[in-house]
Parts: structure tokens; sequence; C-alpha cells
């Protein structure tokens, strides 16, 4: 799904769209199942964490994603690390810099809600305000469809890994989905630079002002699916 998608559509599922997310659903929940059942593994090494980009795109990006809730800015760091931890772990190339705009604010259209309006198009407003004067046209589009495909199930890194980079980084930050990857003293050391501000409460209740506002929309099938319990529930709301 793309930014030409949602603007089309305004973030509605036609039924055959509904159905087709639910069996990557259905997948997610068991993987976190399994993910919280021993034995609790990890890696005996950290992942290196990424470099932040140097440039004139990565400060205006750094500067709208400080427009965010405390909750949302330090989601969105976190995002931005877990995926490329991922990316390096599964041995596939993500464009840093896109990915860093992407993570940093691929839910900063939450901070409102908009009947009607899936959120994706909101933060794709945000994306084309951080390129403006820094970055081609074209990468614009490119992050913007990445950010409208993360909130869709079922990514895939062959086919979209902008998109499933930061759709997994957002759901090992949100549920702790994969995180066992990582060490513990990493992911401490991780929180301690980006603390998490609440966001196992308040994240929740902004997919739930989405899903009221865009009834057929992906949030809105995702909290008929548990979503916002999984967030609550996650093991990573110890580091509140």
């Amino acid at each position: 799904m793309s930014i030409d998608w949602a603007t089309r559509t305004g973030g509605d599922l036609s039924r055959t769209e509904r159905l087709a997310m639910l069996r990557p659903i259905a997948g997610s929940v068991v993987s976190y199942i399994a993910d919280r059942l021993p034995p609790h593994r990890t890696t005996n090494a950290a992942v290196p964490d990424p470099v932040a980009p140097d440039s004139k795109f990565a400060r205006q990006v750094e500067e709208c994603a400080d427009e965010q809730s405390p909750a949302l800015i330090g989601h969105g760091y976190r995002t931005w690390i877990f995926g490329a931890c991922f990316s390096q772990l599964d041995g596939v190339a993500v464009d840093p810099e896109l990915l860093y705009a992407a993570a940093l604010l691929h839910d900063s259209g939450l901070m409102s809600s908009v009947v009607g309006e899936d959120f994706t198009i909101r933060s794709a407003e945000v994306i084309r305000r951080a390129c403006t004067d820094a970055v081609d046209p074209t990468q614009a589009t490119v992050i913007s469809d990445a950010v409208v495909a993360h909130a869709t199930p079922g990514l895939r890194p062959d086919t979209n890994p902008l998109g499933y980079y930061v759709q997994t980084g957002a759901l090992a930050d949100l549920t702790g989905l994969r995180s066992r990857v990582i060490p513990k003293e990493q992911l401490q050391a991780i929180h301690d630079r980006h603390p998490r501000h609440g966001a196992n409460r308040s994240i929740p209740e902004a997919i739930r002002r989405e899903a009221r506002a865009v009834p057929r929309g992906r949030f809105a099938l995702l909290r008929r699916c548990g979503f916002p319990l999984l967030i609550a529930v996650s093991p990573t709301r110890k580091y509140q």
C-alpha cells in the first residue's frame, strides 16, 4: 500500500484487503507468543548500533521529529535503531538515510486524528516538509510509500525492505517481537538514550483514536485483533 492508495481511499480497506491481512496478523500473534516462551536466547554479541546520518536532510528530519510527543520521538528513534540492527542481521541492504527519515517520522500522523483520513497521510505530509530543498522529490515519495506501508501486516524484506524494517523495528519497540536477538545490556543502553515516556500507554490510546476516526482502516482491524493489548502487556513496558 502506497501514499497514492492512502490518499485515494482515505485508508478504508476493501473486504478483500481486510481478509488478506488476517493471515499475517495471525502469524504475528503466533510469533509473539512463541517469542515469549522459554528458552530465552539472545545473541552473544551486541549488534552495532546505526550511526545517525550527518546531512541537511537528517537535520530537517530531526527538527520535524522534535514536533512530536516525547513518547513518539523516542519510539521513532528506537524504531530506527531496531530496524537498522535487524537489516544488518538479515544481510538486507537498506538506504540508511531513508530508513532514518521513515523511522523517525512514521507515526507523526498519530499526533492528531482526522475522521476519514488514515494517519499515514499526515505522516507523509511531515515527510514532504522534511524533504524540502534537501532530497529529490522521488525519494520523498519512496519514504512516504514506506511509511504508509509500515502499517500493513505482512510486509516482506525482499519486496519492500524500507517499509519492512520500519515495521519490524516498530513492532520490536512496541511489542518486543524479535528484540531478544539484541543483548539485554544493549537494549537497556538504547532505552537509556531514548526513554519510552509512557509509550506503552499513550500509543495504544492513539491507535484507538485512529480506529475510531477510520473505522474501516488498518488500525481499526489491528485493534479488533488485540494489537493495543499486545503493546500494553509487552515486555518493553519494563523500561517505562
